[in-house]
């Protein structure tokens, strides 16, 4: 069983019209990531064969003494195809990329032929005293292995090499005011590397994208909220009025590209670099804002529908599963007193009843003080944070603390203990 999934997963990571075909489909686990992603599972299968293996060589001594004679073989005709494929595309243009993967793979396949010869070794010499040098020689071999994949995958490099400072990212960086950025083009920014500048972006970071926050960005990128999900969201086809909700100040466009001439006529021109330009949204709202309407709809396909719909303002409508309808005045005043990743403090004053979001992604492991009693967390718009605000001066203290660490924590502490 363990040769099929070995050999389905090298199938399913291959470009075909049958995987294409597959990969159209919406298979949870499967098909809302990258097909190479899939090379997990063949790494796991084909260390279990290897396991296999390894007991039917200790087991079987027919087996045994032809099993050198075999990698021998399987190592120089490997080397040999290695060589002929070199010779075939020498005169190709994309001959220097195919050196490049050849002198890779040298040192991966010397690792490979050691591993065999040591375990061979460790079957072999039991009997002998110098038997456990061989044990040890694995080890070492495989320590050599990991350390030379961690310093190519992980270099210790200076941080500026990898974070480099640009004057977009000081103008970034200098603004104090609390603000999310979108960049029209994934070349400007690289995924995830505003976290390191402490930079927030509409697309947050991607490893931790929740479901319904990727729907309504599918509405934020003017598609259907039940449009197929992914793992990341990225900003493309958006919808200005969702990004004033979202608290965006800042597009990061490439200087004279079509996106440019789109955008210049709502936008204002606010800095610019070399190859980029910031626009800066003059009707961006604040990260919580008063909204006069609320919309209760009795079931999650009446909500779909309802911010699906193009004449949905997300800046003046909140739209929840349940509840009751309800308008409110926007006078009052909002101030947002601290913003970390699990706490935030906001203070607000209002003459009357109000209904503030918070464009945060809504989560159920946050939780609401309001003058020091609990609150109720709705989620609207199928992905932010709703609170009903009482008449005066309130304030607002949302707090994240996960259930399942709580949980992993007693866990840790018993382990812990029992040891």
């Amino acid at each position: 069983i363990w040769a099929v999934v070995f050999i389905g997963s090298i199938f399913l990571a291959v470009d075909s019209p049958i995987t294409r075909a597959i990969y159209s489909l919406p298979i949870p686990l499967l098909t809302y990531s990258s097909a190479g992603r899939i090379f997990y599972i063949t790494s796991f299968s084909a260390a279990i064969l290897i396991g296999l293996a390894l007991t039917y060589f200790q087991e079987n001594n027919e087996f045994r003494k032809h099993f050198l004679i075999f990698t021998c073989g399987f190592f120089l005709i490997t080397l040999f195809i290695a060589v002929g494929i070199l010779n075939v595309v020498r005169s190709d243009s994309n001959s220097k990329y195919l050196m490049v993967s050849l002198r890779n793979m040298v040192i991966p396949l010397g690792f490979l032929f050691s591993t065999i010869i040591l375990s061979v070794a460790f079957v072999k010499f039991k009997k002998y005293q110098f038997f456990m040098l061989v044990p040890l020689l694995l080890v070492a071999l495989l320590y050599f292995d990991l350390t030379r994949y961690f310093l190519k995958y992980n270099p210790f490099v200076p941080q500026n090499i990898v974070f480099p400072k640009t004057p977009i990212i000081e103008f970034l960086q200098n603004d104090p005011s609390l603000f999310r950025i979108v960049r029209t083009d994934e070349k400007l920014l690289p995924t995830n590397t505003w976290i390191n500048y402490k930079i927030s972006s509409i697309e947050g970071y991607d490893p931790m994208s929740l479901e319904n926050y990727n729907r309504f960005f599918n509405v934020v990128n003017d598609n259907s909220y039940k449009s197929a999900a992914s793992r990341f969201a990225v900003a493309r086809k958006y919808r200005d009025n969702f990004l004033d909700a979202l608290n965006v100040k800042y597009l990061l466009v490439i200087k004279g590209s079509q996106i440019e001439e789109k955008i210049k006529t709502r936008y204002k021109k606010g800095f610019e670099d070399k190859n980029t330009v910031i626009y800066e949204n003059e009707d961006y709202l604040s990260r919580a804002y008063f909204v006069p309407k609320l919309t209760a709809t009795k079931d999650l396909e009446e909500m779909i529908k309802r911010i699906d719909d193009k004449s949905f303002n997300p800046k003046e409508e909140a739209v929840t599963v349940g509840g009751q309808n309800a308008n409110f005045a926007t006078e009052g005043e909002i101030d947002v007193t601290s913003y970390t990743q699990n706490r935030v403090e906001i203070t607000t004053k209002a003459s009357g009843d109000r209904f503030l979001i918070l464009a945060d992604s809504f989560e159920k492991n946050w939780s609401l003080t309001i003058n020091g009693s609990a609150g109720k967390i709705q989620e609207v718009n199928g992905a932010l944070r709703g609170v009903q605000i009482p008449e005066g001066t309130s304030k607002l203290e949302f707090n994240y603390w996960p259930k399942a660490f709580t949980f992993g924590l007693y866990i840790s502490l018993a382990s812990l203990l029992a040891i």
